[in-house]
């Protein structure tokens, strides 16, 4: 819960802090779920990574759930350009 200290600035929680973050994964999933793509996957990787260093920052152990691309992107590009001809 947010209190204030006597300095007048807000104090936030640990569990505040993890909620936002929790609040913050769950948007991104729900906005990658949309595309399931390599580039979607890679994007949420690097999303939850940036998720993970800011919780590190704070002392939050917190590790988003992520699925990590298999397909690189040249192999994509390379199998439609394949698919054309």
């Amino acid at each position: 819960m947010r209190t204030l200290n006597r300095s007048g600035f807000r104090v936030w929680s640990r569990e505040d802090i993890e909620g936002v973050l929790t609040a913050i994964d769950v948007a991104s999933q729900g906005a990658v779920a949309m595309t399931d793509s390599y580039e979607s996957r890679l994007y949420r990787q690097g999303f939850t990574s940036a998720l993970h260093s800011l919780a590190q920052m704070f002392g939050i152990d917190y590790t988003p759930d992520v699925h990590i691309p298999q397909t690189p992107v040249f192999h994509t590009i390379e199998s439609s350009a394949t698919a054309r001809a």
